[in-house]
């Protein structure tokens, strides 16, 4: 009977959690917003390949190469949507449920995470929901990105190892340690993001003195990775293609471009205010007030700061108090990856382990307010009054918590209604763009522009980003990914060059888009097609090659 009312507690939980975010991501469920971070893009184009029977190929690209960088769970996950979802862009909204209904999973999978390492049932239920109101993580499930599937098998599988490393040696370990090898493999054929996984549970293993598990663990974890990276080896196209390379290539370049140190420390400092925005969302635009007065935007930058050493500090107490959980090992070395990774869009990429750094900072807020609790109470204070101080004191922050995810999930609900009122209009521009590109285009002609996926799925027409930052100006990390013309198939002769207002920050007027216009201008035989307040369209030459009619 205390066991059904357990279930049905746990349920109500996660129904409740669930419930926080939903009307953000039902509001985003026609996908407006659809390719605005190009990752999406990505998914969706090669979960219509793998549906479609062509193999796992990013085929809007010019020559349709094999897809070797992003690993294929997602998408073959996504599939599902151009399967029985109908035709573009109708099945957008499909992919959003399939997104959506990982909301619940990965709500239940951090209640378990929670218990495990030691929280009350109010404490889980608090931490859980301040994580899914983070904003970036009301963003990732609102839109067709594998940060939730991952975070799902993520956490699977440090429940599933946490779980081995606690039994006593004999057979069940041993299933357990096999069972978090497959989950983390799973993970991995997610996203690259859980190397650091394979690294740390050798470490915990040892640590509780379990190194046969290990052999266990990878067992099943090891070899789908290993056959990942050999397809794409195997698969990978001969000729450079920034865009479609493995991760480390792509890493090397970038770092070589704007050097290591430096950007190590400007990343720690984006962490730091992505964790900040993480507790407190809006601190960013509070500390981006030209008005604030210089003391308070010290004091401000200061406790950014603050709340990821105290989320790290937490961790570490939490290591030490429970014979270091691998959760906590995995938090610092994937932190560390972050840190060091050229991408300073750290708010996304910290989600995996925010609810680590949440379970950090209240741990460390907990002997804040015992240490309050006996300071009020008085040196001679009996246990009983020092233990009324106490409680006193954690419903206080209890409400304070609360108060938090309040402010959060309203923050949250708000960014994505003008997420997707500002997506309406500019997705409706796009698709007239679009259209016009659609007549201009045939066998020979390669479509130059940012949104290169969803271009291509509008027009038909093989796209790459990769040639449109080769012609644009661009940042440092931007021209790296450059492609040469050269790299295209000799039956591309011609391109249209697409610059949409959104490719540019700020209004499609002024020098930088009079520098898009220059550089459009300067290319083979270039002509203008079409200039509207919200897009560019030139037609150009592809530099060394003759159209098949002027021969």
């Amino acid at each position: 009977m205390e066991r059904s009312r357990h279930a049905w507690l746990f349920l109500c939980a996660v129904l409740a959690l669930t419930a926080l975010i939903a009307y953000p991501v039902w509001i985003a469920r026609h996908q407006r917003h659809f390719s605005d971070s190009l990752d999406d893009g990505i998914y969706w184009i090669t979960a219509k390949s793998i549906a479609d029977g062509d193999g796992y190929r990013v085929v809007h690209q010019p020559g349709r190469p094999f897809a070797v960088k992003y690993p294929p769970l997602y998408p073959l996950y996504l599939s599902l949507a151009w399967k029985f979802g109908g035709s573009f862009p109708g099945n957008l909204t499909a992919g959003a449920a399939l997104q959506a209904a990982l909301i619940p999973f990965y709500a239940a999978l951090l209640l378990l995470l929670m218990r495990q390492m030691g929280c009350t049932w109010r404490r889980s239920v608090l931490l859980a929901a301040l994580t899914l109101v983070t904003f970036h993580m009301v963003l990732v499930a609102a839109t067709l990105m594998s940060e939730l599937l991952f975070c799902c098998f993520l956490i699977a599988a440090l429940l599933a190892l946490e779980h081995a490393g606690s039994l006593p040696a004999g057979t069940s370990s041993t299933r357990w340690a096999l069972a978090g090898g497959a989950l983390t493999a799973l993970a991995y054929l997610t996203r690259s993001a859980a190397a650091p996984l394979y690294l740390v549970v050798p470490v915990f293993f040892f640590l509780r003195k379990r190194n046969p598990l290990t052999l266990a663990f990878a067992a099943f974890a090891v070899p789908p990775a290993l056959l990942w990276h050999a397809w794409s080896y195997t698969h990978a196209s001969k000729v450079l293609d920034p865009v479609n390379s493995g991760y480390l290539q792509e890493y090397f370049r970038i770092i070589g471009a704007t050097g290591l140190w430096g950007h190590i420390g400007q990343q720690f400092a984006t962490l730091s205010l992505a964790a900040s925005e993480g507790l407190f969302a809006g601190i960013s635009n509070l500390l981006g007030e030209t008005s604030l007065p210089q003391p308070l935007l010290v004091i401000g930058t200061a406790a950014c700061v603050l709340v990821l050493v105290t989320g790290l500090a937490g961790c570490i107490r939490l290591g030490r108090a429970r014979q270091w959980p691998l959760a906590v090992l995995f938090t610092f070395l994937y932190l560390l990856q972050i840190v060091v990774w050229w991408f300073d869009g750290l708010g996304r990429l910290m989600l995996p382990v925010w609810p680590l750094i949440l379970l950090g900072v209240s741990q460390e807020a907990t002997q804040f307010l015992a240490a309050l609790a006996k300071s009020l109470a008085g040196r001679r204070a009996s246990p009983e009054r020092l233990a009324g101080w106490n409680a006193h004191l954690l419903w206080i922050a209890a409400g304070a918590a609360v108060a938090l995810i309040l402010h959060n999930d309203i923050y949250a609900t708000q960014r994505m209604t003008q997420i997707v009122r500002e997506s309406f209009t500019t997705r409706r521009l796009d698709e007239e763009i679009f259209q016009r590109v659609k007549s201009e285009g045939d066998s020979e002609t390669v479509l130059l522009t940012w949104k290169d996926a969803a271009a291509y799925l509008y027009t038909g027409i093989p796209s790459s980003h990769g040639h449109f930052a080769a012609v644009t100006p661009q940042s440092i990390s931007r021209q790296v990914m450059a492609m040469p013309f050269s790299s295209l198939p000799p039956q591309y002769r011609k391109g249209l060059l697409v610059v949409l207002r959104d490719d540019i920050d700020g209004p499609f007027t002024g020098a930088e888009a009079e520098a898009f216009r220059q550089r459009a201008e300067s290319l083979p035989a270039s002509q203008l097609v079409l200039r509207t307040d919200f897009a560019l369209i030139y037609r150009f030459q592809i530099p060394g090659r003759r159209p098949h009619s002027a021969q």
